[in-house]
């Protein structure tokens, strides 16, 4: 299958470090891809870049065959680029479906439409196997609840492509096996994945290929 997402000759300088070397990367959808290198190899720029966050020194991002630029993290969320952190970004007061659906929640002339918003969390979090209540703060929610509301806020931006970084670092065993089956899931729903990890039993249990950077270039696949 054609990729979606096309990174050419990326490049990112910082005073005193060449974080990015060159770099080219491909993603197609239904695929994993695992992102892979020691701290500093250049996979947090790399991710930043995607997200918006920062912008490349030179290098094309292509979406669709579409040269895109990303000046803000906006700009890549509404092309469908979503990221699920180590540190979520949730508010804990809220509820979950609160925290899916802030900033676009279901409104008639600014009334939010409170039932229609639990009933929408409710059909996307069913649609990743979960089975969290959206009424549910999300200080009260585990570590891997907190990630699935993650995931699900970003299904209901139409996120295509999913950035995962280290995601089962804080995660049990039994929750690491619940994460891969819903990794499978999402691939076979035809969202492209990257997958950043330093577990080398993950990328052969998931990734249908993996980059490997070092040094802020790309050595190996």
């Amino acid at each position: 299958m054609e990729p979606f997402l096309t990174l050419r000759s990326i490049e990112k300088r910082f005073p005193g470090v060449y974080a990015l070397k060159s770099v080219d990367f491909e993603l197609s959808p239904g695929e994993c891809v695992a992102l892979l290198g020691e701290n500093g190899a250049g996979k947090s720029t790399l991710i930043k870049i995607l997200g918006g966050a920062q912008s490349p020194d030179s290098g094309r991002i292509k979406l669709d065959g579409e040269e895109v630029v990303f000046n803000h993290p906006t700009d890549s969320l509404e092309a469908g680029i979503a990221i699920i952190y180590q540190e979520f970004n949730l508010v804990p007061g809220l509820s979950a479906g609160e925290n899916m659906f802030l900033g676009i929640e279901p409104n008639d002339y600014g009334w939010v439409r409170r039932g229609d918003e639990i009933a929408k969390a409710r059909e996307i979090l069913n649609r990743i196997g979960s089975t969290i209540d959206p009424n549910t703060r999300c200080d009260e929610l585990t570590v891997a609840e907190k990630q699935m509301v993650e995931i699900a806020k970003a299904l209901v931006r139409k996120a295509r492509i999913l950035i995962m970084d280290e995601p089962s670092a804080a995660l049990t065993n039994k929750e690491v096996e619940r994460l891969y089956e819903l990794v499978d899931d999402l691939k076979s729903q035809g969202l492209g994945i990257v997958y950043v990890s330093h577990r080398l039993e993950e990328v052969e249990r998931l990734a249908d290929r993996a980059v490997v950077l070092r040094d802020g270039a790309r050595v190996g696949e």
